[in-house]
């Protein structure tokens, strides 16, 4: 059969050197897709274990058909990126139902109508969290779960320190409030 543009023959389906070698090529354009799609780099990690995990479990009825094998990958990527937006946004719903019918339902912990207040705040805000856009939670996270500095986050995120504590103080009052405002929307400019 053929090679790949990176020099992968895929010869001998299975081939568990082979497909070693189209991971150590892929990973990393399969991480840097994923996170350009979801601006959050623990999902682009998860998406690229699961879209090697379905390439694997593939890889023995992989043919090539003139199209390299990383395009065959990415396609793979795109479909798990897929599969995630919809399980978020059935989860985000479900979470949505569950607080508005305020606890009568059994919870994500499973928790019945009596849960404590801080369980019920808890998935509040894990709703408003979830509800933010990826740069407004990364930001969040690299600030309050990472402990970094702003001028850091700002190089991070490629903004100014200045901008950098306006999204952050977005952020938090976003959240205290339970509304998500998007960064770049008028009502976040003040208007």
């Amino acid at each position: 059969m053929g090679s790949d543009e990176g020099g992968l023959t895929v010869e001998v389906r299975g081939d568990a050197e082979r497909f070693a070698a189209l991971f150590t090529q892929c990973a990393p354009a399969v991480r840097a897709f994923a996170y350009r799609r979801t601006g959050d780099w623990w999902v682009a990690e998860d998406v690229a274990a699961q879209t090697f995990l379905q390439a694997w479990q593939a890889w023995p009825q992989y043919e090539e058909r003139g199209v390299p094998a990383r395009a065959w990958i990415m396609r793979i990527a795109a479909g798990v990126l897929v599969d995630h937006a919809r399980r978020q946004r059935r989860e985000v719903a479900m979470r949505a139902g569950l607080i508005a019918a305020g606890g009568k339902e059994h919870g994500p912990l499973g928790m019945p109508d009596g849960q404590p207040e801080s369980v019920r705040d808890a998935d509040r805000l894990a709703l408003a969290l979830a509800a933010l856009p990826a740069q407004q939670r990364y930001a969040l996270w690299l600030r309050y779960g990472a402990d970094w500095m702003i001028a850091d986050i700002a190089a991070r995120i490629g903004r100014s320190p200045g901008a950098t504590k306006q999204l952050l103080h977005r952020t938090l009052t976003a959240l205290r409030t339970g509304v998500a405002v998007p960064v770049g929307s008028e009502v976040s400019r003040g208007r």
